[in-house]
């Protein structure tokens, strides 16, 4: 069975230049590099001043790439939003940057508000098709 894990957090970083987006590249392939010999997938959705992301692997994958997350120094005020079982991935494993038109308009203190849910609805409407897992 596989897990789905979602996090917000507050770059230490512009997470909305060229630099904002190399790093977030960096931080989603650090993500599958430590996942060992199993395949990591998710996306990172971008707002103004926060970022989320929602993977999806093998629980015990996920556990060490999180205990990372927690003391990576490019973020802080991380928020665990859910970690949970899932029948099948959403996302491929291309690990999209997606910058949605809804996440824009979110600060950072709103986002207490949302549930993993809401931010898989927010990343399904913004990914292209091609992008989606099962399609």
């Amino acid at each position: 069975m596989l897990t789905q894990l979602v996090y917000t957090c507050r770059p230490r970083f512009d997470a909305r230049g060229e630099d904002g987006n190399r790093i977030l590249r960096e931080i989603a392939e650090n993500a599958r590099q430590h996942a060992g010999s199993g395949e990591i997938s998710g996306v990172t959705l971008v707002g103004g001043d926060w970022f989320a992301q929602i993977l999806e692997g093998e629980a015990s994958q996920l556990r060490p790439v999180f205990n990372r997350i927690l003391s990576d120094e490019r973020q802080e005020s991380l928020r665990l939003v859910d970690m949970r079982l899932t029948q099948q991935r959403q996302f491929d494993s291309s690990g999209a940057i997606l910058h949605p038109d809804e996440a824009s308009t979110l600060a950072h203190n709103q986002l207490a508000q949302l549930g993993a849910d809401d931010f898989l609805k927010i990343a399904a409407a913004s990914l292209p098709s091609s992008e989606k897992s099962g399609q």
